[in-house]
């Protein structure tokens, strides 16, 4: 049940964030981050997501061994989400890329 729950989590944050990016609303910070990073560099915003939550992680993994000595608070839901976020964003863009040239 937890990795159903975890599905549909990813699934409804990155089709939320990708709303909030497409409709021009205010971003919370890491993702208004990304946002102007994705802009700066040309890059879709799903793929500097994906590799932004990646580098988010690697920076706490390094700051919990160097402060306490072990990992904290770093699962597999945690990595899982930091894969697929960016990648369901980036599907979401093509799914909305296609309708626009379609005009449906």
């Amino acid at each position: 049940m937890q990795i159903v729950i975890l599905i549909i989590a990813i699934v409804l944050t990155a089709l939320g964030a990708f709303l909030m990016v497409l409709g021009d609303i205010v971003l919370n910070p890491a993702d208004g981050l990304v946002h102007t990073i994705g802009k700066v560099t040309n890059k879709d915003f799903g793929f500097v997501k994906n590799i932004a939550d990646l580098v988010f992680i690697v920076l706490t993994v390094v700051i919990c061994l160097v402060t306490k000595g072990y990992i904290l608070g770093i699962g597999i839901g945690t990595v899982v989400s930091a894969i697929f976020i960016g990648r369901f964003i980036a599907l979401y863009q093509n799914i909305y890329n296609h309708l626009q040239e379609s005009k449906i």
